[in-house]
């Protein structure tokens, strides 16, 4: 008898496609043919022993009662995407002027992306993923047609993303999915309530309050917000990945062909993940201490396993180059621990920051291992910095946050849950969000509707990297002819 085939939703064939696309796009068009030809091999035999033997059914909103409220769904994403600065219609976040930068010189210059600067040449080495459908289209009708494009994916990426968000909390009432919606636009963690504490103790270093909490040890938990409208070829792939892990938590073979994409778009939030991958997998370990391991060590080295190590190998690779490069120690990025000892305070406030969440969920989630893990990420990433804004906290931490989030509008929206509960976590998500809303009256008022919103005071990164040092790094590997990437770019 033929075995029956498995279901898979078409929205779980759409997030793999919308991860590895530029992916693909990366691999044929920089990396050498000897090394691409085969991954994307690979790559398509990975997609047909995932999708090939099953039997495809609909999305799972995709209901007459439901239809209406995927609509304002989507509606509600197309609005958070414009206040996030895409398609320039509101004042855009000051790192667009790298995004626009990076976008156009991808557009206009033959790839892989080489610079000429003061008696120096490089190549392109950066997560470049978000950019480079946008750019492919942008090289065909302009830097208009790419910023539509650009709009478009990231729009596609934030339903996506809410979509699986609204099938863990619940699948199955689609007013649920709106309120999904609402709940990624709101999060935050409670840093502006912990800036007024601080303020009280160290006034002055206090930050911004709404960023940062101190002006001198950088560390920030960005809300979801501030994380769209500066860092949104970073955040929508990671939240992706994070509620994909999330999803498939107990398919430990999948893990690798899930994570392994966001290096690309993303370093600082892959090493995140990893992070919370390998905390799940130690905790799957232990719940087996007196049985045999055996089936746990074949899931870690199944096909997709193998097969996203060798993906992981090529991206690794390239982006090592950057990292590697001789640089000067104004421009290293250099792991170092930070010092508490002057500022324990902030360090307590920084904690609680988050740790409000933890103590309203953790009744309720005591029995799952995400708020586990979600808490031992986000209390270890404050003693490390990497980079001259520590991206290692601030980036590395979003598919925690996310998760955490994710959390959140689960509990919120479970009808078991008493009424008082969850108008309790209600209030909460309000109040969190106070600060991360000045971001939004800042997008609409500063300048107005369509009124020289478009951040681009550099029109090629070479620009930038004469107003900004740092920069001169930050994206060029300057010793391509001669390091490792000598081996992998084209």
């Amino acid at each position: 008898m033929e075995k029956e085939k498995q279901e898979v939703l078409i929205e779980d064939i759409v997030a793999y496609l919308y991860l590895y696309l530029p992916i693909i796009i990366f691999l044929l068009t920089w990396i050498r043919p000897v090394f691409a030809y085969p991954v994307c091999g690979i790559l398509l035999f990975c997609g047909i022993s995932v999708f090939g033997h099953r039997r495809t059914v609909a999305i799972t909103i995709d209901k007459r009662k439901n239809l209406l409220w995927l609509f304002l769904f989507s509606t509600l994403m197309l609005w958070w995407g414009v206040m996030s600065g895409q398609g320039a219609v509101v004042t855009q976040a000051g790192d667009w002027s790298k995004h626009n930068a990076l976008l156009s010189d991808l557009i206009n210059l033959d790839w892989p992306v080489r610079y000429f600067y003061e008696g120096k040449q490089g190549t392109l080495v950066y997560y470049v993923g978000a950019y480079l459908l946008p750019a492919l289209f942008g090289k065909i009708g302009g830097i208009k047609v790419a910023e539509v494009c650009l709009f478009i994916w990231c729009w596609i990426g934030l339903i996506l993303v809410g979509i699986k968000c609204w099938r863990y909390v619940d699948g199955e009432n689609g007013w649920k999915l709106v309120a999904v919606g609402f709940g990624m636009i709101l999060f935050s963690t409670f840093i502006s309530q912990m800036a007024k504490l601080y303020g009280l103790f160290l006034p002055n270093d206090l930050g911004d309050g709404v960023h940062w909490l101190s002006k001198n040890i950088r560390i920030q938990y960005s809300s979801n917000i501030i994380q769209l409208r500066w860092v949104f070829p970073q955040s929508i792939p990671a939240w992706l990945v994070s509620i994909m892990i999330m999803e498939k938590r107990k398919e430990i073979k999948s893990w690798g062909l899930i994570c392994v994409p966001l290096i690309l778009y993303s370093t600082f939030a892959f090493l995140g993940i990893v992070f919370i991958v390998l905390q799940l997998l130690i905790l799957k370990w232990y719940q087996r201490r007196n049985e045999n391991k055996v089936d746990i060590v074949k899931k870690i080295f199944s096909s997709h396993n193998v097969a996203a190590l060798f993906i992981f190998c090529i991206l690794t690779g390239y982006l090592a180059g950057n990292i590697l490069q001789p640089k000067s120690e104004a421009a290293s990025m250099g792991l170092t621990l930070i010092n508490y000892s002057n500022y324990k305070t902030l360090f307590v406030l920084f904690q609680l920051s988050w740790g409000l969440w933890l103590a309203a969920l953790f009744w309720k989630e005591r029995k799952g291992v995400f708020i586990y893990i979600i808490s031992v990420s986000l209390f270890l990433f404050p003693f490390f910095s990497m980079g001259a804004y520590n991206d290692l906290c601030m980036r590395g931490s979003i598919p925690a946050l996310f998760m955490l989030c994710v959390l959140v509008m689960k509990q919120i929206l479970n009808d078991k849950n008493r009424k008082a509960y969850r108008i309790l976590l209600l209030g909460m998500l309000l109040i969190s969000s106070l600060s991360s809303q000045k971001e939004l009256r800042e997008a609409i008022f500063k300048n107005g509707i369509y009124k020289g919103n478009r951040c681009a005071p550099y029109s090629t990164l070479t620009e930038l990297m004469n107003e900004f040092d740092p920069a001169i790094y930050q994206y060029v590997d300057w010793n391509a002819a001669e390091g490792i990437n000598r081996w992998i770019i084209q």
